[in-house]
């Protein structure tokens, strides 16, 4: 069988899968799903559990975005609401290494300290993981690309000939990232989706893949300018507001990861108050078509919530989405931060009067949750014309 000469000389790289997982690498550049279809192929060649090339702020240790394939939406969440890229001792090692040049976790920490870890208690050992290797491939400021694998306790630990396939993959990664990167500020400088955006009265942010900002509209950089809260660092969304901060990084990641993983995911709704400032933050993915050389990623609207009612919102609810003006006034409540306790208390009506309504207002408009409601109606020309 053909074999590949590494740079050690040894003859240990399968040529056909090295050639393979080439090609797969060159074919993210311009596939709707990016380099999703890569990481999973790479899994399964090398038999992994699970891998990640993701974007990561180094500046706050967190995860913005990127491919993933085998993990759980659960596990994503608890490695990004406990802080664990802090904790990871292969993350931190790889930070601190030459790029690109994969490096396993059994070689910066002893098996024993690290199932003491919290990282492994409350995150590792929910799929016995047994080994992981990675390593950052480009930088971009406080802006890192890393890709990491994971094996479990059936799949053995990771093997000099692993990692010298990967090593291989890696010129190839680095420009297939920069070519990425190069058609994606092409797409985003698009100007009709840049006057679009302008054109909507909202506070709109569009996110890449990576969870990456590209462009924000008139309006969100006027509501960011008037806000201590809120700024736009080094193409990322900087929330001064630690409650609302981790549970908008939750919601960026499964929605960003949830383009094209998720079929039917319709982003969701975070409504907070701060210091009397009370908004609400809508995500939507950003889905491509198969035919389109969009990436994906997120919109984020904003929305400042008010806790009275404007008739006219109420009228264009009934008309947009068919629905009885009792039902309109409902979901619009509902859309601007109102409970249904605080929606019954408003309108002086019984609480099972207002689920019948809200009940309802689902068929009518085709969601199966108050937050889908939600995130319909703040999507709609009611908000963002």
């Amino acid at each position: 069988m053909d074999q590949l000469v590494c740079s050690n000389g040894q003859n240990t790289v399968n040529n056909t899968t090295y050639n393979a997982l080439v090609t797969e690498i060159y074919d993210s550049v311009t596939r709707p799903e990016g380099f999703a279809p890569f990481v999973e192929r790479v899994c399964k060649q090398l038999g992994c559990l699970s891998g990640d090339m993701a974007a990561i702020n180094m500046g706050t240790g967190e995860y913005v975005g990127g491919w993933q394939y085998g993990h759980q939406q659960e596990d994503i969440k608890i490695h990004i609401e406990k802080g664990f890229i802090h904790q990871d001792p292969l993350i931190q090692t790889a930070f601190k290494s030459p790029i690109g040049h994969f490096i396993k976790l059994r070689d910066t920490i002893s098996w024993d300290d690290y199932i003491k870890l919290d990282i492994y208690k409350e995150w590792g050992s929910r799929f016995d993981l047994f080994d992981a290797t990675g390593t950052i491939l480009s930088s971009e400021g406080n802006i890192v690309t890393g890709i990491f694998f994971q094996r479990n306790r059936d799949q053995q630990l990771f093997s000099s000939e692993d990692l010298e396939l990967l090593n291989a993959l890696v010129p190839h990664l680095h420009r297939a990232i920069s070519l990425y990167l190069r058609l994606l500020e092409h797409d985003i400088s698009n100007r009709p989706l840049k006057e679009a955006l302008n054109l909507i009265k909202s506070p709109t942010i569009l996110f890449d893949r990576r969870g990456i900002v590209t462009f924000a509209n008139s309006a969100a950089n006027e509501f960011a300018a008037a806000r201590n809260w809120l700024n736009f660092k080094e193409q990322l969304l900087e929330i001064r507001s630690s409650e609302l901060k981790t549970n908008f990084s939750q919601m960026l990641s499964k929605t960003v990861i949830c383009s094209f993983t998720e079929e039917g995911y319709s982003g969701g709704v975070i409504h907070a108050d701060i210091n009397g400032d009370k908004v609400a933050f809508c995500l939507q993915p950003m889905n491509a078509s198969n035919d389109s050389e969009t990436h994906g990623g997120a919109l984020l609207f904003i929305h400042q919530q008010n806790q009275t009612i404007d008739e006219s919102k109420i009228r264009m609810i009934e008309e947009l989405f068919h629905l009885t003006p009792a039902e309109a006034q409902v979901s619009l409540l509902l859309s601007q931060g109102m409970s249904i306790k605080s929606i019954t208390e408003f309108t002086d009506r019984k609480s099972d009067t207002i689920r019948t309504q809200l009940k309802s207002a689902f068929a009518k408009t085709g969601v199966n949750s108050q937050s889908q409601l939600v995130s319909l109606i703040l999507t709609s020309p009611v908000f963002l014309t």
